[in-house]
């Protein structure tokens, strides 16, 4: 159902999402979603209750899908001749890193704490470094 969750709201997100970035900005949609996911993983360390962790994790494919716009914003950056291989390489770490999490939950531990600490942080600092350091896109 978590799962389930996710994947509706990123579909749903999707239908409108692709045009209003580019009619409104990048930078904006981008720093939303990073600051809503920031909210999500607060919430989530602090509540026990499965119908509000399934609410939230419907909010959560909200912020997947504003991720596509972060990773349009960072090849518009990119150098021309950069770009397919930076593409290519954000989608093969991003596949390995689900396998891997899977992995820790199949083989390590199902104990979900750690690796969620781990995600809290770098999207902390993301965020950090969203806010900060980006600008406007070309």
């Amino acid at each position: 159902m978590i799962g389930s969750a996710i994947f509706i709201a990123y579909a749903f997100n999707m239908l409108w999402l692709p045009r209003m970035v580019d009619v409104v900005g990048r930078r904006r949609f981008l720093l939303f979603g990073i600051t809503l996911n920031v909210a999500i993983f607060t919430a989530v360390f602090f509540t026990s209750n499965l119908y509000v962790v399934i609410g939230l994790m419907f909010c959560f494919g909200t912020c997947v899908s504003v991720r596509g716009v972060g990773v349009i914003y960072m090849l518009e950056l990119m150098p021309k001749d950069s770009v397919v291989f930076m593409g290519t390489m954000y989608t093969s770490i991003d596949a390995v890193f689900n396998l891997l999490i899977v992995v820790y939950f199949w083989v390590v531990s199902t104990n979900w704490i750690y690796l969620f600490s781990v995600a809290y942080a770098i999207t902390i600092m993301a965020a950090i470094g969203a806010w900060t350091l980006l600008t406007e896109s070309p």
